[in-house]
């Protein structure tokens, strides 16, 4: 299996699409096609940016090894193409409520055990 294959199947797990990469990445469609047709290596900061957009590794998309890679959930990955849509001031409000968050879940473990 090579990167393409590798990409194609996380395609399929987010029911995407590969013109929907090319959108991403704002590069023609026809690009990825011929890469793929050809099975040409992206350059290494588009393999990058495909990788991130399914939360895997580059390694993982070239070898095919998911050494000291965290499985994302469902979930993870949604937030994570949302945010690629977001602006940096939505990011950083994004940022700082979950920072928020994680703050307030460790006041309430906290409380939980002097109790």
């Amino acid at each position: 299996m090579n990167f393409w294959n590798r990409t194609k199947v996380e395609v399929e797990k987010q029911n995407t699409t590969f013109r929907w990469i090319a959108e991403k990445l704002g590069i023609p469609e026809t690009t990825i096609s011929g890469w793929r047709k050809q099975d040409i290596l992206p350059r290494a900061d588009i393999a990058v940016e495909i990788a991130g957009l399914f939360g895997v590794s580059v390694e993982y998309l070239v070898t095919g090894a998911d050494r000291q890679v965290k499985v994302l959930r469902d979930s993870e990955k949604e937030i994570i193409n949302f945010m690629h849509d977001l602006s940096e001031d939505d990011i950083e409000v994004l940022l700082c409520t979950v920072k928020a968050l994680g703050k307030r879940k460790a006041i309430d473990l906290s409380t939980q055990t002097a109790g």
